[in-house]
């Protein structure tokens, strides 16, 4: 025969410090929306105002580069639903040109065009410097 005996309930532990709600901040916005009872409350308030932050800097970085419209919606559109984990993934995962100074409207162009973006002028060829017998035709 088994002896058991009834022990008392554990009481609930509420999330009230400062570094966990900060914490809880951070997360993205649909996990709020999932599992969050009180979604006006001022921490996910902050979590939507981080997330809103983020997108605007997404889509600022990715329209630099003058990329398509279906990219800088997608890039948006990720970086909003994830929050700042979405920026961070945006700028370590995108490949970025590098750019120059136009020698006409002296905006930094991207090198990976014939045009400039900007002023639309041609760039000169790159100066010979004998290696060009090597490059294919």
């Amino acid at each position: 025969m088994a002896k058991t005996a009834d022990l008392p309930a554990l009481p609930l532990q509420n999330v009230n410090s400062r570094p966990e709600k900060l914490a809880e901040a951070l997360l993205p916005p649909p996990a709020h929306l999932i599992f969050d009872k009180d979604i006006f409350s001022p921490w996910n308030v902050l979590s939507f105002a981080l997330a809103l932050l983020s997108a605007v800097i997404g889509w600022l970085l990715v329209r630099r580069y003058d990329s398509s419209t279906k990219t800088i919606f997608g890039w948006t559109l990720f970086v909003f639903l994830l929050g700042i984990a979405g920026l961070l993934t945006l700028l370590c995962v995108q490949e970025w040109p590098a750019r120059e100074a136009c020698p006409h409207c002296k905006k930094l162009r991207t090198v990976d065009r014939e045009l400039c973006e900007h002023c639309q002028s041609p760039f000169a060829p790159p100066e010979r410097n004998g290696t060009e017998i090597f490059a294919p035709l």
